[in-house]
């Protein structure tokens, strides 16, 4: 096959400690888009422009902050 070589690099690469940093890492901050998405409903950017984008993208990422805030203030209390 080709660019074997690569592929091996590669496969190397992902048993080391900063690949594996890096990927915990990415996985946190695509948690809090997957969130973001399904959550706040945030699919489509209704502003246009970068100005509008920066705007709209900073708002929903405050309001998911202050929830998470929330939530850490007043944990869920269950009751059984």
């Amino acid at each position: 096959m080709w660019d074997e070589a690569a592929r091996e690099w590669a496969r190397q690469l992902a048993d080391t400690e900063p690949f594996q940093q890096g990927r915990r890492d990415r996985k946190k901050v695509e948690m809090r888009f997957a969130r973001m998405k399904r959550h706040l409903n945030f699919r489509r950017l209704k502003l246009r422009g970068l100005s509008g984008a920066t705007e709209e993208f900073t708002l929903a990422a405050t309001v998911q902050s202050l929830k998470m805030l929330i939530r850490h203030i007043f944990p869920p209390r269950f009751t059984a």
